[in-house]
């Protein structure tokens, strides 16, 4: 994991996680969301996952993604103990 600052990974989504730690700017989460949104609106049913789409624009990496989605994994398990 890198050393920046965690953001808690129980009450945020996933892409403002990246927006509070300032991997990603609100910007570019939000060129995402859009994208995210025109796809449901063209085919509902071939969505992709907001991290996928900032992958393709470059914005993060798979370590990241991996990274964050592990911290999520992580706080909703420790909610079920």
């Amino acid at each position: 994991m890198n050393n920046k600052k965690i953001t808690n990974a129980s009450k945020v989504l996933f892409g403002q996680m990246l927006v509070n730690d300032n991997i990603i700017t609100q910007a570019q989460l939000e060129e995402g969301i859009n994208i995210q949104n025109k796809q449901k609106v063209e085919d509902s049913s071939n969505v992709q996952r907001i991290g996928v789409i900032l992958i393709g624009l470059g914005y993060i990496d798979k370590v990241i993604l991996e990274d964050y989605l592990d911290r999520i994994m992580l706080t909703f398990i420790e909610k079920k103990v």
